[in-house]
């Protein structure tokens, strides 16, 4: 699991990528590598500014996975 791994996707198609420099919560989500059935905890931060608000939080790999920003 990469942290880098995670975006921010906007209704008008705009994308933010994780900040990797400037974690805001601990403990951050820092490069791990999983073994089959088990998990990691941590946080990961965006830099967004005020021009709307996020609709997706995006995970990319092998494959394409989002939870809705309410």
């Amino acid at each position: 699991m990469l942290p880098n791994q995670f975006r921010l996707l906007f209704r008008d198609r705009r994308v933010i990528d994780a900040d990797l420099d400037n974690p805001v919560r601990r403990p951050d989500l820092h490069a791990t590598t999983l073994a089959p059935h088990s998990c990691v905890t941590g946080w990961v931060s965006f830099l967004v500014d005020n021009s709307g608000k996020p609709a997706y939080v995006v995970l990319t790999g092998s494959s394409l996975v989002g939870w809705r920003v309410t």
